[in-house]
């Protein structure tokens, strides 16, 4: 499904921009929609991508220090978005319990307040040690996660009258469920 999708979605953006290119009035704008729908299709194929990626890894973790995983990540966004700043706070070093398919629930965090929080968004991640163990935390100058949005990933049940929007955050949560991990969002 998400290869035939992606495809035929791949055919309707490429006409949509041949249109967008040949015609210099309404009709350009009207192909110029046509493109950013395409666009906002290709999303959550590329997460659902990642989602079967991730789901047939295995479920064993092993002690990793997470430190090189943020940094990499918050760098990994702000060359992918440029207009964002993203600054880290970590230790030294902060081992847990935890595979590679961290980094891709970081990347989804990231890359949510990079896309999310508005014009030339103030990303924070930091990593600090406790005695329950490691604590990752990702803020951002947003107008934060809408209610409903929040309440899918704190329930992690959704219904047909209470869903996420997207594919991003419920990758994050399964990330963080399958690491025997907890998942807290902030009011």
């Amino acid at each position: 499904l998400r290869h035939n999708l992606r495809n035929e979605v791949g055919v309707i953006s490429g006409y949509a921009e041949m249109l967008q290119k040949r015609n210099a009035d309404e009709n350009a704008a009207y192909a110029g929609k046509i493109v950013e729908a395409s666009d906002r299709l290709m999303t959550p194929s590329e997460t659902a991508r990642k989602l079967e990626a991730n789901l047939d890894t295995s479920p064993e973790t092993d002690s990793i220090d997470v430190v090189p995983i943020v940094a990499r990540t918050a760098a990994r966004t702000e060359e992918r978005y440029p207009d964002a700043t993203v600054s880290v706070t970590t230790p030294e070093s902060a081992v847990a319990e935890s595979a590679p398919r961290l980094e891709t629930g970081m990347w989804e965090l990231l890359e949510n307040a990079a896309k999310h929080a508005g014009e030339g968004p103030n990303v924070a991640v930091s990593v600090r040690v406790d005695a329950a163990g490691v604590v990752i935390r990702v803020s951002d100058d947003g107008p934060g996660l809408p209610e409903q949005e929040r309440e899918v990933l704190v329930s992690g049940t959704e219904t047909p009258l209470v869903h996420g929007s997207g594919l991003g955050l419920w990758l994050v949560y399964w990330v963080v469920e399958s690491l025997d991990a907890r998942l807290t969002v902030p009011e």
